[in-house]
């Protein structure tokens, strides 16, 4: 019973259900960031073949077509491997997914001393990076180019390595 003002009584039905005041919903708990999407390169293998040929204009010269093809398949998978491997470590993947950056990356993997690559190198650079991206000469040759300033890569997020 509830005693009014003037000094009577009166009785107060509760509230309905509906009425009654509701405490706020919980949110759902925030999500952490997200790790790199390493599952979706940055461009299809036709593309970056596309892209790997045209780099490579006058370094095909004198070359078969099929030699040519080997040259092109090897590249596309050193290239897919070492980019994958250098989003994992944290490198920026607005900054590899632009052509230029791309085009200067190639310049220190398969251009050497402004020369291709023998086929027998590639071959042994597509065993490496089947084998373990992080330690494979044309990982460590972009590592090494990052170290001394020579190639400049943007680290968005930092890596713990336990391996070292």
């Amino acid at each position: 019973m509830h005693v009014s003002s003037d000094g009577g009584t009166s009785s107060r039905a509760p509230l309905p259900p509906a009425e009654q005041p509701q405490a706020p919903e919980p949110l759902p708990p925030a999500e952490p960031p997200q790790a790199p999407d390493l599952s979706h390169p940055l461009l299809d293998d036709n593309t970056r073949r596309a892209e790997l040929d045209e780099r490579a204009g006058f370094h095909f010269v004198g070359l078969s077509e099929k030699n040519k093809d080997k040259v092109l398949l090897a590249q596309v998978q050193i290239e897919r491997a070492i980019e994958k491997a250098l989003l994992s470590d944290g490198y920026s993947r607005d900054e590899l997914s632009q052509k230029s950056k791309r085009d200067e990356i190639r310049g220190f993997l398969f251009y050497r001393n402004g020369k291709l690559l023998s086929m027998k190198t590639y071959d042994s650079y597509v065993k490496e990076v089947q084998f373990g991206t992080h330690r494979s000469r044309p990982y460590k040759v972009l590592i090494d180019a990052i170290s001394s300033s020579n190639l400049f890569l943007t680290k968005v997020k930092k890596i713990k390595r336990w391996e070292r």
